[in-house]
């Protein structure tokens, strides 16, 4: 097998996961890195950059994955539900580095901000939950 060949086997769900991986892991722990601490990047190789951004990224999908499990046990496969917490990582994130950019924030502000947003995910999750358990409730009442 070469390398080829294995890049040629991928499925488009595949590819979508890896990139959805690497911006929802590796991608704002580099920029959380590059605009708090530059010269970090320049200090470090690319192994220790890579380990050092998804180490600060993977505490929030961690958050974001349990919020998603308990928010719908049972409901979402395990693909679906790694999609909906990367995608709510990614929201978070972005969200908080764009607000430290430009309002010029510190980075303990940057985590205040990411806090308040996992707050508001977990709120936000929670009432799309309900929507659907009251819609499908009425759904199953027998009309007379």
């Amino acid at each position: 097998m070469s390398l080829i060949s294995d890049i040629r086997k991928l499925k488009g769900d595949d590819i979508t996961m890896g990139i959805l991986g690497f911006l929802g892991v590796v991608a704002p722990g580099f920029l959380t890195i590059y605009h708090f601490h530059p010269e970090l990047i320049e200090k470090y190789d690319a192994l220790k950059i890579i380990i050092f951004s998804a180490s600060l990224t993977v505490p929030v999908l961690f958050l974001n994955s349990m919020i998603v499990v308990i928010s719908s046990p049972g409901k979402l496969s395990h693909r679906d539900s790694l999609i909906q917490s990367a995608l709510g990582t990614v929201i978070v994130l972005y969200g908080a580095l764009f607000w430290a950019y430009v309002v010029k924030r510190s980075f303990f502000s940057m985590l205040c901000y990411v806090a308040f947003a996992e707050l508001a995910y977990l709120i936000f999750v929670r009432h799309v939950e309900r929507a659907e358990l009251n819609k499908s409730s009425k759904a199953e009442e027998p009309t007379n």
